[in-house]
């Protein structure tokens, strides 16, 4: 179980990088003055997957650290 929830939080602190490098890139076209809403949706869908990936990312590692704690 400690392997899976190990992979579980890799993946999850991988997301969360990934969605705020993407978030990061995507906030500078919206300063331009047309401003499609593609842009508008790949900011607010990359910000809301951080948002997610950050609160799974704590979920586990609080599962993680009481299984571990568990153990001894």
């Amino acid at each position: 179980m400690d392997k899976i929830l190990a992979k579980i939080l890799m993946v999850s602190i991988i997301g969360l990088s990934l969605s705020g490098s993407v978030l990061t890139l995507s906030i500078p076209p919206l300063f331009d003055s047309p401003v499609s809403d593609v842009s508008k949706m790949i900011t607010t869908g990359s910000a809301v997957a951080s948002i997610i990936f950050a609160v799974l990312a704590l979920v586990f590692r609080r599962l993680f650290a009481k299984e571990q704690l568990a153990k001894k």
